[in-house]
Protein backbone atom coordinates (compact mmCIF):
# COMPACT_ATOMS: atom_id res chain seq x y z
CA UNK A 1 0.00 0.00 0.00
CA UNK A 2 2.85 2.43 0.70
CA UNK A 3 4.18 1.89 -2.83
CA UNK A 4 0.93 3.08 -4.34
CA UNK A 5 0.98 6.15 -2.08
CA UNK A 6 4.53 6.94 -3.16
CA UNK A 7 3.63 6.51 -6.82
CA UNK A 8 0.51 8.65 -6.37
CA UNK A 9 2.70 11.37 -4.84
CA UNK A 10 4.90 11.29 -7.93
CA UNK A 11 1.87 11.46 -10.21
CA UNK A 12 0.52 14.41 -8.20
CA UNK A 13 3.87 16.19 -8.58
CA UNK A 14 3.72 15.72 -12.36
CA UNK A 15 0.14 16.93 -12.31
CA UNK A 16 1.23 20.06 -10.46
CA UNK A 17 4.00 20.69 -12.99
CA UNK A 18 1.98 20.14 -16.15
CA UNK A 19 -1.69 20.70 -15.46
CA UNK A 20 -1.82 23.32 -12.71
CA UNK A 21 0.42 25.79 -14.56
CA UNK A 22 -1.82 25.65 -17.63
CA UNK A 23 -4.26 28.53 -17.22
CA UNK A 24 -6.43 27.28 -20.08
CA UNK A 25 -7.63 24.24 -18.11
CA UNK A 26 -10.69 24.61 -15.95
CA UNK A 27 -10.94 23.43 -12.35
CA UNK A 28 -13.30 20.68 -13.49
CA UNK A 29 -10.76 19.38 -16.02
CA UNK A 30 -8.00 19.40 -13.40
CA UNK A 31 -10.22 17.37 -11.06
CA UNK A 32 -10.98 14.86 -13.82
CA UNK A 33 -7.27 14.43 -14.48
CA UNK A 34 -6.75 14.00 -10.73
CA UNK A 35 -9.43 11.30 -10.54
CA UNK A 36 -8.11 9.40 -13.52
CA UNK A 37 -4.38 9.64 -12.79
CA UNK A 38 -3.79 10.13 -9.07
CA UNK A 39 -6.75 8.27 -7.57
CA UNK A 40 -6.38 5.30 -9.87
CA UNK A 41 -2.69 5.06 -8.92
CA UNK A 42 -3.42 5.52 -5.23
CA UNK A 43 -6.16 2.88 -5.12
CA UNK A 44 -4.62 0.33 -7.49
CA UNK A 45 -5.39 -3.13 -6.08
CA UNK A 46 -7.22 -1.75 -3.05
CA UNK A 47 -9.98 -4.35 -3.44
CA UNK A 48 -7.76 -6.90 -1.77
CA UNK A 49 -5.89 -4.76 0.76
CA UNK A 50 -6.39 -5.47 4.44
CA UNK A 51 -6.81 -1.86 5.52
CA UNK A 52 -6.61 -0.46 8.98
CA UNK A 53 -8.08 2.78 10.32
CA UNK A 54 -4.64 4.39 10.58
CA UNK A 55 -3.82 3.63 6.94
CA UNK A 56 -7.21 4.87 5.76
CA UNK A 57 -6.69 8.12 7.67
CA UNK A 58 -3.25 8.59 6.09
CA UNK A 59 -4.57 7.98 2.58
CA UNK A 60 -7.58 10.22 3.20
CA UNK A 61 -5.27 12.97 4.48
CA UNK A 62 -3.19 12.72 1.29
CA UNK A 63 -6.38 12.73 -0.80
CA UNK A 64 -7.70 15.87 0.90
CA UNK A 65 -4.33 17.59 0.67
CA UNK A 66 -4.27 16.98 -3.09
CA UNK A 67 -7.84 18.26 -3.49
CA UNK A 68 -7.07 21.38 -1.46
CA UNK A 69 -4.06 22.02 -3.67
CA UNK A 70 -6.10 21.62 -6.84
CA UNK A 71 -8.93 23.79 -5.54
CA UNK A 72 -6.41 26.34 -4.22
CA UNK A 73 -7.79 26.21 -0.68
CA UNK A 74 -5.33 27.35 1.96
CA UNK A 75 -5.40 26.16 5.54
CA UNK A 76 -6.10 29.73 6.62
CA UNK A 77 -9.43 29.57 4.77
CA UNK A 78 -10.71 27.13 7.42
CA UNK A 79 -12.73 25.00 4.99
CA UNK A 80 -13.93 21.67 6.38
CA UNK A 81 -13.00 18.38 4.75
CA UNK A 82 -16.67 17.72 3.97
CA UNK A 83 -16.90 20.98 2.06
CA UNK A 84 -13.73 20.19 0.14
CA UNK A 85 -15.11 16.80 -0.91
CA UNK A 86 -18.45 18.35 -1.91
CA UNK A 87 -16.80 21.10 -3.90
CA UNK A 88 -14.61 18.60 -5.74
CA UNK A 89 -17.53 16.14 -6.11
CA UNK A 90 -15.24 13.29 -5.05
CA UNK A 91 -15.95 10.76 -2.27
CA UNK A 92 -13.60 10.17 0.64
CA UNK A 93 -11.05 7.35 0.62
CA UNK A 94 -13.03 5.05 2.97
CA UNK A 95 -16.06 5.46 0.70
CA UNK A 96 -13.95 4.69 -2.37
CA UNK A 97 -12.61 1.55 -0.64
CA UNK A 98 -16.14 0.35 0.04
CA UNK A 99 -17.26 1.06 -3.54
CA UNK A 100 -14.30 -0.76 -5.06
CA UNK A 101 -14.70 -3.79 -2.78
CA UNK A 102 -18.40 -4.07 -3.50
CA UNK A 103 -17.74 -3.80 -7.23
CA UNK A 104 -15.14 -6.59 -6.97
CA UNK A 105 -17.46 -8.79 -4.88
CA UNK A 106 -20.20 -8.35 -7.47
CA UNK A 107 -17.73 -9.40 -10.16
CA UNK A 108 -16.78 -12.51 -8.17
CA UNK A 109 -20.43 -13.34 -7.54
CA UNK A 110 -21.25 -13.12 -11.26
CA UNK A 111 -18.22 -15.14 -12.35
CA UNK A 112 -18.29 -18.78 -13.39
CA UNK A 113 -18.41 -21.35 -10.53
CA UNK A 114 -15.10 -22.91 -11.60
CA UNK A 115 -13.14 -19.63 -11.20
CA UNK A 116 -10.69 -19.61 -8.28
CA UNK A 117 -11.79 -16.29 -6.69
CA UNK A 118 -15.38 -17.52 -6.54
CA UNK A 119 -14.33 -20.87 -5.10
CA UNK A 120 -12.24 -19.15 -2.43
CA UNK A 121 -14.96 -16.63 -1.60
CA UNK A 122 -17.75 -19.20 -1.30
CA UNK A 123 -15.60 -21.93 0.22
CA UNK A 124 -16.16 -24.34 -2.67
CA UNK A 125 -12.61 -25.72 -2.77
Amino acid sequence: MSRSAAKATGVMAKLNNRVRINDLLSERTELQVYRSCVLSTLLYGSESWPTYARQEKRLNRFHLLCLRRLLQIKWQDRVSNTNVLQRADVPSIPTLFIQRRLRWLGHVHRSEPDRLPRQVFYGEL
